[in-house]
């Protein structure tokens, strides 16, 4: 109980509704437990997909620098031609 007055106390300084009895401290604690196990996991995550995307697009644009320095070429080279 002296717990639950401390999480009262917490509770109380912010506008946040307390949990009313030890069943209801007991899934606050849990679901805050898998935020935090979570948010660092999506953070993980998203650097990963974010280094792929980032070296797909590094391939992309490389590929397209390069077909235009080829029809540049060609462009020129039929210019001096003519």
């Amino acid at each position: 109980m002296v717990v639950l007055a401390a999480v009262h106390r917490y509770f109380d300084s912010r506008a946040i509704d307390p949990p009313k009895d030890p069943y209801t401290f007991v899934m606050f604690v849990i679901s805050a437990g898998f935020q935090a196990v979570a948010l660092p996991v999506l953070a993980f995550v998203s650097s990963i997909q974010s280094e792929k995307q980032m070296k797909l697009m590094q391939e992309n644009h490389d590929m397209l620098v390069k077909l235009v320095n080829e029809n540049h070429e060609k462009l020129m080279s039929e210019l001096k031609k003519k």
